[in-house]
């Protein structure tokens, strides 16, 4: 009757589950390629892509955070901005402690403020803007601390006015600023924008040696010739043009040397963009740390702030001008 064996006797074929199972594995990669079209899967087909990545949008601005009753940005949207003022302010612009009122905007980087339509705000009374780097009035060491300093040590003292914000150099005092018989004062870190030190830190080293006692505070290491280790710490480079230097500071670029480590030793002016000049009796030096026009602009900002603090004062307050 045209019916197969199989079916005779009321039996039936078995299940063939290997097609079940082809047919089901199809509908699953067919479903999961449906409910993905949008999630950023690649199909190829033919050896050509079909569909892609869908770019997630770039998050540039932001709504400021609460602490309590203040308001801030976090580090990952810094730049605060006010639309009353249209004026946006970098991460590195100093506060000093003041208080910030609240942002209506916190943006991802100036750039993206700028383009918003907000103008850099103006730099705080008292302060220059020096190499992207706001350049304020010192809170230490301070004049009365350097002429003391000076006094006491017989060394005239390079005395920063003005340091990069937050313009915090030591205190100078219990002899904290006496090396080797010579002067050393220093600021380790600065607020900066990223790109103002690359591969370096954001260092201010002033010296002031007398005569030719260590020689190695004021020295400007050249580049180290082949085979020599410019890590070493013992080998203090010789300097040939410390001999040369005038009354008027002049403007160098020292090479890596043996690092300067505080209150042990080393060379201060080390990878730093140095200013070094001699009158009176006493070799100065003032550098910021890297290469380049910024680190340039910094220290002729710092060296206008410099006055010095001599050994034996004519004047009442014992310190004047570098100019003066």
């Amino acid at each position: 009757m045209g019916v197969k064996d199989g079916w005779e006797g009321g039996e039936r074929q078995g299940i063939r589950w290997l097609r079940v199972a082809g047919v089901l594995a199809v509908a699953v990669v067919s479903a999961l390629l449906w409910f993905q079209r949008d999630r950023g899967i690649s199909v190829e087909r033919d050896g050509q892509p079909v569909g892609g990545p869908t770019a997630m949008p770039q998050v540039v601005v932001t709504a400021p955070l609460r602490a309590g009753d203040r308001w801030y940005c976090s580090s990952d949207y810094p730049v605060r901005a006010y639309a009353a003022d249209a004026v946006y302010y970098p991460p590195h612009y100093p506060t000093r402690g003041a208080f910030v009122a609240r942002p209506d905007e916190c943006y991802v980087d100036e750039e993206r403020a700028a383009a918003a339509g907000y103008q850099l705000a103006d730099p705080p009374p008292g302060s220059v803007v020096a190499g992207d780097v706001y350049v304020v009035v010192a809170s230490a060491p301070g004049r009365a601390a350097c002429a003391q300093l000076a006094v006491e040590a017989q060394v005239a003292v390079p005395c920063p006015t003005v340091l990069p914000s937050p313009a915090t150099g030591p205190s100078c005092t219990d002899n904290r600023c006496r090396m080797d018989d010579g002067i050393v004062i220093e600021q380790r870190g600065f607020d900066a924008p990223p790109l103002f030190c690359v591969d370096c830190d954001h260092h201010v080293m002033i010296t002031a040696v007398k005569d030719n006692e260590s020689r190695h505070l004021v020295t400007c290491p050249e580049p180290p010739a082949q085979g020599e280790d410019p890590g070493s710490v013992t080998a203090v480079p010789q300097d040939e043009g410390l001999d040369r230097v005038g009354p008027t500071p002049e403007v160098l670029e020292c090479a890596q040397g043996p690092p300067w480590i505080p209150g042990i030793g080393g060379i201060p002016h080390e990878g730093h963009t140095m200013a070094r000049w001699r009158t009176g009796g006493h070799t100065f030096g003032v550098s910021v740390e890297g290469h380049g026009e910024r680190q340039t602009q910094l220290l002729h900002a710092l060296l206008n702030g410099i006055e010095i603090c001599a050994a034996r004062p004519q004047v009442a307050s014992g310190c004047r001008p570098v100019s003066g």
